[in-house]
């Protein structure tokens, strides 16, 4: 069973973890039908300096959830928050290790952002196209939050994003208030 991810509620949908045979997950050993593919950045602590994860480290839901995964493998899942974060500053240094520590990321061309509101992180729910937009019903939500001054005309979405295209969305939830937000990733 996957555990829960309050951040990244879907990362089987969104492709940050795999389903394809077993693998044997480096921080606990064992066999494991899920395992995380998305990214993670080695901890830059000098105490840390001559530790290497294998290339072809498995990492389980599990171990990523507890915790155990960033501790053992000297690993975070989301960057520093001063760089990456589109909102509030979000302040609770449980929430920060959440995001930082026990909260699987996701794959983008540039640099992946991750929206905050209502003094928290919001839900990572995947990367879209205008038509998933549209198909949520959503489009009129997307437009009121959307930061055109970042990530260029909200009109030119509709022609031109597309799931697993040259230009995709991001999109994500407050857990809050429940508005939705958009980042724009060109490759």
């Amino acid at each position: 069973m996957l555990p829960k991810f309050q951040y990244h509620p879907d990362p089987i949908g969104s492709g940050a973890f795999k389903q394809e045979g077993t693998r044997t997950c480096y921080c606990c050993g064992k066999e494991t039908g899920i395992w995380y593919d998305g990214p993670f950045l080695l901890s830059d602590d000098p105490d840390n300096e001559d530790f290497e994860l294998p290339d072809d480290c498995v990492l389980c839901p599990q171990c990523i959830a507890d915790g155990s995964a960033a501790e053992k493998s000297h690993i975070y899942f989301n960057d520093d928050p001063r760089y990456r974060i589109l909102g509030d500053r979000v302040t609770d240094s449980e929430k920060l290790a959440e995001w930082k520590y026990r909260t699987p990321n996701f794959y983008t061309w540039n640099t992946d952002f991750w929206f905050t509101h209502c003094g928290d992180f919001c839900a990572y729910i995947s990367n879209v196209g205008w038509d998933e937009i549209v198909q949520m019903g959503i489009e009129q939500q997307v437009q009121e939050t959307y930061q055109e001054e970042r990530f260029g005309a909200f009109d030119d979405l509709q022609h031109c994003m597309g799931k697993n295209c040259s230009i995709e969305g991001h999109l994500f939830r407050c857990l809050h208030c429940g508005k939705y937000f958009l980042s724009v990733d060109y490759d």
